[in-house]
């Protein structure tokens, strides 16, 4: 999470908090590209707190659904998708734009 006056900067904070992150602990090792699928903007938090993201796999294929914010009104919060197109789960290709890349 990061205090933020807007996405974007919420955004750049977040990023250099990764790369902190990689720079100080192991969590990353082995890993070059970052990719991130949402954004999730809090602008109250309700009183009963807050889902901001449920995933459902069903079967051996992993077909189910992903949403974020469920039960949530948009005034209290907003999910912001950032992948470029396709289901946000589905394999990174080319295309994708990485959120993060870490030196080699």
């Amino acid at each position: 999470m990061a205090d933020a006056a807007s996405v974007e900067a919420a955004l750049d904070v977040f990023r250099a908090l990764l790369r902190r992150l990689n720079d100080t602990e192991d969590l990353f090792r082995g890993v070059q590209k970052l990719y991130l699928d949402a954004c999730v903007e809090i602008r109250t938090l309700p009183a009963g707190g807050c889902l901001t993201e449920y995933v459902e796999r069903t079967g051996a294929t992993e077909s189910g659904i992903v949403t974020w914010l469920p039960g949530i009104d948009e005034p209290q919060a907003v999910a912001y998708h950032l992948r470029q197109e396709g289901d946000p789960r589905e394999e990174q290709t080319d295309a994708d734009e990485p959120f993060v890349v870490f030196p080699a």
